[in-house]
């Protein structure tokens, strides 16, 4: 047992030594063809720049052969010429030997290549080849000799991966290059548009220093507002005076003025704004980015925004009128001792573009048109007889010419308006009267010889309301279209305190009850309401009733909802 054992060991011994030997020899063998394959390319290369070297030392000596034998033969000058050009004569035949050579060297370096080639395939197709079949004698030798080709093999592969990596590193610092040249270009453009933006700031400050207040500050916040809308459908805005003398829609808000005060609310009851201004009987003419307050019979006008007072106007003699357009453009009618009838327009950056003087004429009524292009006016005058006339005068505000005019008869003007299709709507104690914007009559209604208790324009509708019975309150109510043609005409029981439009519907105050009308398919609906209210007035999708006190905000939605509908 012991002898097996110890014969076991010398074989493994000896195949391990026939491994190592093995394993030099192909080292060896790998080493040799490496060299050969070296000194075959660089006697290639010698011999190839020999060749070159040669042929060139050749056609020197030819040409200069050609250049001795010129003045000695003429014609064999032409033929040598040919000769070169041709390839013909000994330079053909030393041509042709060079090349040769060339080719053998050439065909030789091939030779070798190939032959290196087939040794590598063979190589690796003995390190890749299937698994030994059953039966078969597995040498030591042949092991050594496999291990070989795998060391071999993965030295190749190492260096292909080598390359790989050189390869993958140098596109990564290519990428990175071009990142960091954006990089610097982008952070060069955010430093000029720091400056530039620092410079601008400075310029503005510096050339709009006295327009830089904490009003007009406030002013770009005037609409921040992170609270949750209120979800009753009636709420109330509360407020301090209990003797309300006109209110407005202004963005949204209800603009509130008093004998002492102005103020703006939001709907969910808090305050805006709120200035004191003493004014005995004041009225509010409300547009699109400004209000106006005048005192009716008084002498002051102010003009508000969202958070201050803009304007403060105080005149020497009574304000007979006054409004505000959608531009921000305002008018206020007065007089002076000159003359018994002056109005004065203004932009809206408050500058006096346009007066208008009358030395004989009473204004009752007047309107701006948005754009402030053009003024219409309403005034009287006493004839001889006694009787009165009324006049209704168109003006450009950039000329001191009359555009058109008319007279009437046994009339008093209560209010005149623009309408936004270009139309002036007239209204008088005799009925309503509608015009183009050259003063041509389009449509009149009357009032058949009543006395209108309350007629009003809402650009696209006009209304009046008139009382026919001698016991009781029961009104008629007409509405018309910017046209004059009557779209609506119906009895409604009770007093009529105010009236306000919202889309489409017209909306009367009595007593005791809210009643709708809806002028396009004539229906007709009441909705019962507290006691007490003075005026109202409507957003969109609100309606304001005022109260001393309170305002409510009752809902559209709501109303429609809650409302009975009359026959």
């Amino acid at each position: 047992m012991k002898q097996s054992h110890d014969s076991a060991t010398d074989a493994v011994s000896a195949a391990k030594e026939d491994e190592q030997n093995v394993i030099q020899d192909l080292d060896s063998l790998y080493q040799t063809l490496t060299q050969n394959v070296q000194q075959t390319d660089e006697t290639s290369n010698k011999s190839v720049e020999q060749i070159t070297k040669t042929e060139f030392v050749a056609n020197d000596r030819d040409v200069a052969e050609d250049t001795e034998n010129k003045d000695k033969d003429p014609q064999g000058q032409t033929v040598q010429a040919e000769d070169v050009l041709t390839g013909k004569g000994k330079n053909k035949k030393k041509r042709l030997k060079a090349v040769a050579d060339v080719s053998k060297v050439g065909t030789a370096k091939k030779q070798k290549k190939d032959e290196t080639k087939k040794t590598k395939k063979a190589r690796r197709t003995e390190t890749t080849m299937p698994t030994r079949p059953q039966g078969s004698v597995s040498s030591p030798a042949l092991k050594k000799e496999n291990a070989g080709h795998t060391v071999q093999d993965q030295n190749e592969k190492k260096t292909s991966a080598s390359l790989n990596t050189g390869e993958k590193t140098e596109k990564e610092n290519e990428a990175y290059l071009h990142y960091a040249k954006q990089t610097k270009i982008l952070r060069r453009v955010r430093v000029i548009a720091v400056i530039v933006l620092i410079s601008f700031l400075v310029m503005m400050v510096v050339l709009f220093r006295d327009s830089i207040t904490i009003e007009n500050l406030q002013y770009f916040l005037r609409y921040l507002d992170t609270r949750q809308a209120q979800s009753d459908t009636i709420s109330s805005i509360p407020y301090d005076s209990s003797s309300v003398s006109d209110i407005a829609v202004y963005k949204g808000g209800l603009a509130m003025v008093d004998s002492a005060s102005v103020s703006l609310y939001d709907l969910n009851g808090d305050v805006i704004m709120t200035k004191e201004a003493a004014n005995t009987s004041p009225l509010i003419s409300s547009g699109d980015t400004t209000f106006l307050v005048y005192n009716i019979g008084g002498n002051t006008v102010q003009m508000y925004n969202s958070l201050t007072c803009l304007f403060d106007q105080t005149y020497d003699n009574p304000i007979s009128c006054a409004a505000v357009n959608n531009d921000g453009m305002f008018f206020v009618g007065t007089r002076s001792m000159e003359y018994r009838s002056v109005i004065d327009v203004y932009n809206k950056n408050f500058e006096l573009i346009y007066q208008w003087f009358s030395p004989d004429k009473y204004l009752m009524c007047a309107d701006l048109k948005d754009g402030g292009d053009a003024l219409v006016t309403a005034a009287i005058y006493a004839n001889e007889d006694g009787s009165s006339s009324a006049v209704v005068s168109v003006y450009r505000t950039n000329s001191e010419d009359v555009q058109s005019e008319i007279t009437l008869t046994d009339q008093i003007p209560l209010s005149v308006h623009f309408q936004s299709n270009g139309g002036i709507v007239l209204i008088t104690d005799r009925g309503l009267q509608f015009y183009d914007d050259a003063l041509k009559l389009k449509n009149e209604v009357t009032y058949t010889g009543y006395v209108p208790v309350r007629a009003e324009s809402f650009d696209e509708y006009s209304y009046f309301a008139l009382n026919k019975n001698v016991v009781g309150s029961q009104h008629e109510i007409t509405v018309t279209d910017r046209d004059g043609n009557v779209l609506f005409s119906k009895n409604v029981e009770g007093e009529i305190t105010d009236c306000t439009r919202s889309g489409d519907m017209l909306y009367f105050l009595m007593e005791r009850q809210l009643v709708c009308v809806s002028p396009r398919d004539g229906r007709v609906s009441k909705l019962d309401i507290d006691a007490g209210a003075t005026a109202i007035t409507a957003t969109e999708n609100d309606l304001l009733i005022c109260r001393p006190g309170v305002t409510d905000v009752l809902s559209i939605s709501t109303f429609h909802t809650n409302a009975e509908t009359l026959e």
